[in-house]
């Protein structure tokens, strides 16, 4: 099972979503959450999530998604964060993401990763 979080504020999530699917291949499965308590409740009934794409909105969503790693450090992550400054990386990288973009220019650059990451996991 894959996972997309994209907060509501994020623009374009829905386009993002269909370039992750493509990403993934045909039988992939892809959930989009527009709001973390749902992704949260449907984590706890999820089994080991495979991928986990991330879109951090700003920095308040960014330190609920740390605070709830727990829930999903299993999966490869790629995360999209909303600055550069220290703080925002320093948090990000909690999640030990296999990417970390900035949300504004590292949608295409972590689509590349995944495609990547889809190839060598089939071997």
């Amino acid at each position: 099972m894959n996972y997309l979080y994209a907060q509501e504020s994020v623009v374009d999530a829905e386009r993002y979503s269909h370039e992750i699917v493509n990403a993934l291949g045909r039988n992939a499965h892809l959930e989009m959450y527009r709001k973390f308590p749902e992704l949260l409740a449907r984590l706890k009934r999820a089994n080991n999530p495979e991928f986990m794409i991330l879109l951090a909105a700003d920095r308040k969503d960014l330190a609920d998604i740390v605070s709830h790693r727990d829930a999903y450090l299993s999966a490869a992550i790629l995360l999209l964060v909303p600055d550069e400054e220290p703080s925002t990386i320093a948090s990000a990288h909690l999640l030990r993401p296999r990417f970390l973009g900035r949300l504004e220019d590292g949608r295409d650059n972590a689509v590349s990763v995944l495609r990547r990451m889809v190839r060598r996991r089939a071997g």
